[in-house]
């Protein structure tokens, strides 16, 4: 259940910042309204909400009519996805990626 509503909770951050207009981590500067694409937010939105439901079949029994190699396959492609954005934000942080760092972050992973 913990899974099911972090990633409600994650959907409902990227619905708020999609309405504001944010690009939507901390310190990455805002594009003028007129060059904003807020696709990616929404994205973010239906990504959510498919995670939330696959956590959520995993311990329901509605869950058992879906064929397990389905939910785990959904599963791992998650992770992955989630493990790909946590690297590649960890390479833009300490300087090593092509794409700058947020605003006011420093290459120290420990202050």
């Amino acid at each position: 259940m913990g899974a099911f509503i972090g990633a409600l909770l994650y959907g409902a951050m990227k619905v708020d910042l999609a309405l504001k207009g944010q690009v939507g981590v901390a310190g990455f500067p805002n594009r003028p309204r007129h060059e904003q694409d807020h696709g990616g937010q929404w994205g973010n939105v239906a990504v959510a909400v498919l995670c939330a439901a696959v956590a959520l079949a995993t311990v329901q029994p509605w869950g058992r009519s879906i064929p397990r190699w389905l939910l785990l396959a959904a599963s791992w492609t998650i992770y992955a996805g989630l493990g790909a954005g946590a690297v590649v934000l960890m390479l833009r942080v300490l300087g090593r990626s092509e794409l700058p760092a947020p605003t006011g972050w420093t290459g120290r992973l420990v202050a």
